[in-house]
């Protein structure tokens, strides 16, 4: 039986936490701007671009939460690992918020300023 042996540093380098957390928020925040190109006649390009960019910001997001949570499991007493547990609840809070838009008009419900899809 081969032995696998990982580390956090193989999820994220802790070195780099935040300013991954920065760049992750950023875009998040931009991708909340696509609130806008969100209507009945888009191109199938620009919903698959939407689309490719919520999926590659779920990764990171889940990522960043993985390592943090990882962290304070390892060390429960830890204030480090509770303040990256933070950041990445934050994090995840951002990202639900981003893309509720998204989601609640995929589904036919009213967005604020958005044609309801048919």
């Amino acid at each position: 039986m081969e032995d696998y042996r990982w580390h956090l540093q193989d999820i994220v380098p802790e070195e780099r936490f935040v300013e991954l957390c920065k760049s992750i928020k950023e875009r998040v925040a931009h991708f909340a701007d696509n609130k806008k190109l969100l209507q009945p006649s888009m191109e199938t390009s620009v919903f698959c671009a939407v689309f490719a960019e919520h999926e590659a910001l779920a990764v990171e997001v889940a990522r960043i939460s993985a390592f943090a949570e990882l962290k304070e499991a390892a060390d429960l007493v830890s204030e480090e690992a509770k303040v990256y547990k933070t950041k990445a609840e934050q994090l995840q809070i951002a990202f639900q918020e981003a893309t509720l838009p998204l989601f609640l008009w995929i589904k036919g419900l009213a967005v604020d300023h958005l044609d309801l899809l048919d």
